[in-house]
């Protein structure tokens, strides 16, 4: 089953591209990287920001090809953090 290619919030409560009206936030998805989640939650491991930003990737072709490789990479970054 295919991914969404952009979910609407991350973890730390921020949608992944801010601006200031529609046409900013569109022009952001556009043009900009979302930033790292875990610059703006110190709680979230780094492992599991990565799996994450994959998530946002504009290339559907870098994205996860489907759940269950999302699910071992996010289980994967979990366990990685809690060592």
């Amino acid at each position: 089953r295919d991914l969404p290619s952009f979910p609407p919030r991350r973890s730390s409560d921020l949608p992944p591209f801010d601006g200031d009206g529609v046409g900013e936030i569109f022009a952001a998805i556009l043009e900009k990287e979302a930033e790292p989640l875990h610059r703006h939650n110190w709680r979230v491991p780094e492992e599991l920001s990565r799996v994450i930003a994959r998530c946002l990737e504009r290339n559907p072709d870098d994205r996860w090809k489907d759940t269950h490789a999302m699910a071992r990479a996010n289980t994967s970054a979990l366990v990685a953090s809690r060592r």
